[in-house]
């Protein structure tokens, strides 16, 4: 072998190992995470189109996004979150988990949110409502981890 092939073979496995390196130092977001944003946001844009168009949107596409925000309505695992609106105006945001099957535990558990659309005196929810049930509780619950009040932005 010559000395410049050496020379470059050495290089990129040097390359290679600092890569590797840096990359150890990168926190990653869990896909449960992930997901609860995902929902969080969709919870937003579902209720701020409500109010602008008094009416809820057929999809979460028909939404508009909010600027510097994370605006994905995927799953920490790369699946749609599914969108379904009851007659008494409940939506329910769900995530089958990792493994796409109803039930499970750990990173398989099923992620459902639900929340109100609409206040008793029949006006549109705020977008920061509460959800009747929280996701990301379980989760929480399971991970001893404190709600943090904030909102993840980009």
């Amino acid at each position: 072998m010559t000395r410049n092939k050496k020379t470059a073979l050495i290089g990129l496995l040097t390359a290679v190992v600092l890569i590797a390196v840096l990359n150890s130092f990168v926190d990653r977001i869990p896909p449960p995470s992930l997901t609860y944003n995902s929902m969080h946001m969709a919870k937003r844009r579902i209720l701020r189109y409500a109010a602008k168009h008094n009416e809820l949107p057929n999809k979460l596409t028909q939404t508009e996004e909010i600027p510097g925000y994370r605006n994905s309505f995927k799953d920490g695992w790369g699946r749609d979150i599914d969108y379904t609106v009851l007659s008494n105006g409940i939506v329910t945001l769900t995530s089958l988990g990792k493994d796409k099957r109803v039930g499970g535990s750990k990173e398989s558990a099923d992620m459902i949110g639900t929340f109100q659309t609409k206040k008793a005196n029949g006006k549109w929810e705020d977008e920061s409502a509460e959800w009747t049930i929280d996701p990301f509780e379980p989760y929480r619950a399971r991970n001893k981890v404190e709600p943090s009040g904030g909102e993840e932005r980009r």
